[in-house]
């Protein structure tokens, strides 16, 4: 039996080793990293996370891995590393390290990160897929396992192919020529900008779906369509044609296609570059009439030379060849386009085309025995006398010469003329030729394209972005006006300026960095041949900053040599600002429903304190027991008002019974004076110097419609903020502006400033950074004071420059007036009173304070309990809270006035009393409210306003 069992446990053994050697096989061999971290100590998970964190550095080792991960961390096998703690391998000052760990913990001790930037965790490849899962035994963290897989060629191949697709797109939208795409039913897929404005198409919806058949000219359709099918067969090929445009523009082109394919070889789509050669076209066209002209001139002239060297054999064949050689002739004579004319040395006409008798109007009769000045200039055509007439001039002289004239010069259409005399065998001038070309159609084709030209420049012009085109080496060569305005220089400024110096030290980024010229987004873009976006602060030449979206493309001609750029530039400034104010309303309006709802809790604590205090205050015989009783009651008043300013954050606006029209010169000048000790006493026993300066450009009588203490609390707390920012020394300089319906404050300091970070958060409550010494409150409270005002606060800093903040308040409309309510003295009637409140405390507290004022009070402590008892007895007034469980303040109210109108009802909250006004709205189902915690005394008011209201 014992040498069964040592058979069957050394098989036990043998199977183990093989599977061990096969766990080892498997983790060295992998391609990904494999590693096992143990602790020399194990985690408790019951720790916080920094507590966690901070003993897995101290006490893990990395206990397992394979070579895989040793070439992570650069070393040649994984010896190397094993033994190494994680406090050496994950660098604790790193903050990618210790959220890496705090994710881990956070996640249960199993994080799958399904794709990592490794840049700045010290590893030789950036990109990797990495899995942790930690071991817990009887709540401790004994060992964590972990796989990552290096993906960093993969995403460099990513990288490129995105890279390459833009420097594709930027290339093709930059080409002169027209690049299409077209699909294989001939559907225009995409075309570029050159080809929109070859087709005379104003935005791509116009070409874009349409077939590409529609702009090729119908005597080619047979042609094009034969290449298409050669496209899509798999062939290139080349083709011209003639095609009209949308606007009816003809237009001759050369088109070469060819055969686009997907990744598995097959044919998608057709790439075409078409590129104008109307002008070729007409070239060709001309020479081939001149060759035309002279091979005839040629072939009379050798047909000539044969008639007179058999003209005794064969004369009468002869005139007979050379009448149909004069018939020839003189067809090819008529044919001309051109106005031709034959004249002799008298001015006669031997001898005219078609053309010319059409241009002048005339008939061959009417020309018989006249001269050409004659006839030229007695037609309704004419213009000028034979006198004056350059051609007329040129003619008679006999010269060579060519004359062009626009229409209304010379005569009614645009000519071009030309005069060559014709000589005998002997060198004598015998008669002279005159071709006149209609230049109507070229003059109109020039028109076209000053007008296109013109187009062109007033859209650059009244581009509602920046615009500026660079040569190659950087230089301006053209700015429209939104540029020049943008950047405050003018165009010949810009030109002039070949260094850049216009631009050194202008820019900087988000963080304040001020970027070097080298590095603008202009000459990265001509450096790198790439398109730069980006986002820069620009100070202009007078002093100011914008924000600045620039966008920078170089541009190539048609061997793809570097030509220049093209940078747009926007002004953002005011679209961030809006942002960040919007930012920090929402953070404002978080914090501020979040306050609300402890506040409204610690409001019903407070209500019951000052209750009961202020109840046993005039039972209380000894004087240290009423000492003690009025620092209790001081204490939770105070803290009733710091309440008050946390619920601020969640109110959009104070109630409007609170506001009066004040004095906005008066209150700056008080927050001076307030101030006065601080900038001026006490610096001055300090041995520091500061300014404070008034610039108050308005009214002294001007109002704003507001609260004089909130107004005076935010311009204090303003001016204590810029004297901490100069504990040097310094100048503040207090300005106001009367605008037509606004007021304009401004407090500007010569103090340190602030960092980019720092200003957009310079509103958020409880961020400071005067350490212990500030408690983050001021400003935020500032913002939301102005927000209630109906205004606006704004921040402009610069590090070392100083800080300006800027406030912009409504002025006080005529019809503005102060309410206020007036509380009627007197003893008050006992009236017969119902407390309604879930709160048992705050409800014992008011029925103690109406009992000892001599009225009959019960109390409910919901809804239907109330509704039985107002059922069952008469009430004068009944007091209930806003927020209760199944049914409100409001729905009972609505309830009571239902029941018995004549019920007087005031609503109670520890929301405040203006929360109260909001809810009930147009409903008139409550007759007053009164904020928790009220006192003795605002509960009395409340009853005899009441009792006087009818």
């Amino acid at each position: 039996m014992m040498s069964c069992n040592r058979a069957e446990h050394a098989s036990s053994e043998e199977a183990l080793r093989h599977s061990e050697e096969r766990y080892r096989a498997f983790i060295e061999q992998s391609s990904e990293a494999i590693w096992r971290v143990e602790f020399e100590e194990p985690v408790n998970i019951e720790w916080s996370v920094d507590e966690q964190i901070e003993h897995a550095l101290q006490y893990g080792y990395l206990a397992e891995c394979n070579d895989a991960l040793a070439l992570m961390y650069g070393r040649a096998s994984s010896t190397e590393i094993i033994g190494t703690r994680l406090s050496e391998l994950l660098t604790p000052s790193d903050p990618e390290n210790i959220e890496y760990l705090r994710a881990f913990i956070r996640s249960g001790y199993r994080l799958i990160d399904p794709e990592t930037d490794q840049a700045g965790r010290h590893f030789f490849s950036r990109y990797a897929l990495t899995n942790l899962t930690g071991v817990v035994e009887n709540g401790y963290l004994v060992r964590v396992w972990g796989m990552r897989r290096d993906i960093t060629e993969r995403k460099k191949v990513e990288e490129k192919l995105i890279e390459s697709e833009n420097r594709l797109r930027t290339i093709i939208d930059s080409e002169p020529e027209c690049v299409k795409l077209v699909a294989l039913d001939g559907t225009v897929l995409e075309m570029n900008p050159a080809g929109l404005a070859m087709v005379e198409a104003d935005r791509p919806q116009q070409v874009v779906g349409r077939n590409v058949r529609d702009l090729v000219h119908p005597n080619y359709q047979t042609s094009f369509i034969s290449l298409t099918n050669k496209v899509f067969e798999g062939e290139s090929g080349t083709l011209e044609f003639e095609i009209v445009g949308l606007k009816g523009t003809p237009l001759w082109v050369e088109t070469n296609a060819c055969p686009l394919r997907n990744a598995k070889g097959e044919i998608v789509a057709a790439l075409s570059v078409t590129r104008d050669i109307t002008d070729r076209k007409q070239a060709e066209n001309e020479r081939s009439e001149l060759l035309a002209s002279e091979r005839l001139a040629r072939n009379q002239a050798e047909y000539a030379n044969r008639l007179n060297a058999e003209l005794l054999q064969r004369e009468q064949e002869a005139r007979e060849e050379a009448e149909a050689a004069r018939r020839e002739w003189q067809t090819t004579f008529d044919t001309l386009a051109d106005s031709v004319v034959i004249v002799d040395l008298e001015d006669r006409v031997i001898r005219a085309n078609a053309g010319f008798y059409k241009q002048t109007g005339l008939r061959p009769e009417d020309c018989a025995g006249q001269t050409v000045r004659d006839l030229a200039h007695r037609t309704p055509g004419s213009r000028l006398t034979a006198d004056k007439c350059p051609i007329c001039q040129l003619r008679a002289k006999g010269e060579r010469g060519v004359i062009e004239g626009p229409a209304g010069v010379i005569s009614d259409f645009p000519l071009i003329a030309s005069v060559d005399p014709i000589y005998d065998d002997e060198g004598r001038i015998t008669a002279v030729v005159q071709v006149v070309r209609d230049l109507s159609d070229l003059y109109q084709a020039r028109e076209e394209a000053d007008r296109e030209r013109t187009f062109l420049n007033a859209t650059i012009e009244q581009m509602a972005q920046g615009l500026i085109v660079f040569d190659e080496t950087g230089s301006v060569v053209r700015a429209n006006r939104l540029a020049q305005e943008i950047f405050g220089f003018t165009l010949e400024e810009m030109r002039a300026d070949r260094t850049g110096a216009l631009a050194e030290g202008r820019y900087s980024d988000v963080d304040g960095q001020v970027i070097a010229v080298r590095d603008l987004p202009i000459q990265t873009s001509l450096r790198e041949r790439g398109v730069i976006e980006t986002r820069l602060w620009y100070s202009r030449p007078h002093g100011n900053r914008v924000l600045l979206n620039i966008t920078a493309s170089p541009f190539f001609n048609e061997q793809g040599k570097l030509m220049g750029a093209v940078s747009l530039a926007r002004d953002v400034t005011e679209r961030q600002r809006e942002n960040e104010r919007v930012q920090q309303a929402d953070k404002l309006r978080a914090l501020g429903q979040l306050a609300s709802g402890v506040a409204h809790n610690f409001n019903n604590a407070l209500a019951a304190v000052i209750g009961y205090t202020q109840l046993a205050l005039p039972k209380a015989k000894d004087e240290d027991l009423r000492k003690y009783l009025g620092v209790v009651e001081q204490s939770a008043k105070d803290a009733a008002r710091m309440v008050g300013r946390i619920q601020n954050f969640s109110r959009a606006s104070s109630h409007k019974d609170e506001f009066a029209p004040v004095g906005i010169a008066e209150i700056v000048r008080d927050a001076r004076d307030i101030t006065k000790p601080r900038w001026c006493d006490d610096a001055e026993s300090l041995g520091i110097k500061y300014e404070v300066q008034l610039q108050l450009d308005l009214r002294e009588d001007a109002l704003v419609t507001g609260q004089s203490s909130e107004l005076r609390e935010v311009f204090v707390n303003l001016i204590l903020n810029a004297l901490d920012a100069m504990p040097l020394g310094g100048c503040i300089t207090i300005g106001a502006t009367e605008l037509k319906s606004s007021l304009v404050l401004t407090f500007s300091d010569t103090g340190s400033g602030m960092t980019e970070e720092i200003k957009q958060r310079v509103f958020e409550p409880f961020f400071t950074t005067k350490g212990a010494a500030g408690l983050g409150m001021g400003l935020s409270e500032s913002y939301r004071i102005i927000e209630r005002h109906g205004g606006r606060i704004d921040v402009e800093s610069q590090i070392r420059k100083g800080t300006t903040f800027t406030i912009s308040l409504p002025l006080a409309d005529d019809s503005d007036a102060e309410t206020q309510f007036d509380v009627v003295s007197g003893p008050t009637p006992s009236l017969r009173a119902l407390v309604i409140d879930d709160e048992d405390l705050v409800r014992a507290v008011l029925a103690e304070i109406l009992t000892q004022q001599g009225h009959q009070v019960m109390v409910a402590t919901s809804c239907d309990e109330a509704m039985l008892l107002i059922e069952n007895y008469e009430f004068d007034v009944v007091f209930t809270d806003l927020a209760m469980p199944k049914t409100d303040g409001i729905a009972t109210a609505i309830k009571i006035k239902g029941l018995r109108p004549q019920i007087r009802v005031v609503m109670m909250s520890g929301y405040g009393a203006d929360r109260v006004l909001e809810r009930a709205g147009d409903r008139n189902c409550i007759d007053a409210a009164i904020s928790k915690p009220f006192n003795v005394v605002e509960v009395r008011s409340a009853l005899k306003r009441l009792i006087r209201t009818p």
